[in-house]
């Protein structure tokens, strides 16, 4: 079988100690640990093996499907320690689907040279949205609102009834100014709102 390329070499930004990204290609034959039902892996020449569960792998189910794989696209939930990495053969590549490599021993991968990628920005607006989602429903009462209407309890409006509270011109606190703080503040400023913020280290 020749040696394919695929579309995941676009997409992992490799970490090294250097700090350095890179982006490398993805191998021809690939464990796909993490859960997914459109594998970004479309080259004809691409032997794939898929994970059909969330919950990740075990140390030795990991060691069993990665024999034979050069590249392993990996959840947060597989960890790979010093003791998993000295098994696996012939990998080459784990892409993390996470922002972080907590899961990952860095220093083992590294001797043995296996590059670590990850994505790291990828869930920053999403979770920016998410967050302020959570801001406007616990402001305006949705939670509480809608449970009040399926109890049946609703008879009549009133003009104050679970009002809650304006959102826009008020102050928003921040604790964190990292992306995600700073993706939230943006959000806050669509409000009109007064953003205050706290950053360790900052000036």
């Amino acid at each position: 079988m020749g040696r394919g390329r695929s579309g995941l070499g676009n997409v992992f930004g490799a970490y090294s100690r250097t700090g350095r990204n890179e982006v490398m290609p993805c191998p021809p034959y690939s464990l796909l640990s993490a859960s997914t039902k459109k594998p970004s892996i479309s080259s004809s020449n691409t032997l794939t093996s898929t994970v059909s569960s969330d919950d990740g792998l075990s140390p030795s189910e990991l060691i069993l499907r990665a024999r034979g794989k050069q590249a392993i696209v990996s959840p947060l939930t597989d960890e790979f320690s010093a003791d998993v990495l000295s098994q696996l053969e012939g990998v080459r590549v784990i892409a993390n689907v996470v922002v972080g490599f907590d899961n990952i021993d860095i220093g083992a991968a590294t001797e043995r040279g296996i590059l670590i990628t990850r994505t790291p920005g990828v869930n920053t607006d999403t979770t920016a949205d998410f967050a302020f989602t959570l801001l406007l429903a616990a402001a305006r009462r949705i939670t509480e609102a809608d449970t009040y209407v399926h109890s049946g309890k609703w008879k009549r409006g009133a003009i104050d009834m679970l009002a809650g509270l304006d959102v826009h011109s008020r102050t928003l606190g921040i604790l964190g100014m990292g992306r995600i703080g700073q993706a939230v503040a943006r959000r806050g400023t669509g409000f009109d709102m007064r953003v205050l913020y706290h950053k360790s280290g900052a000036s």
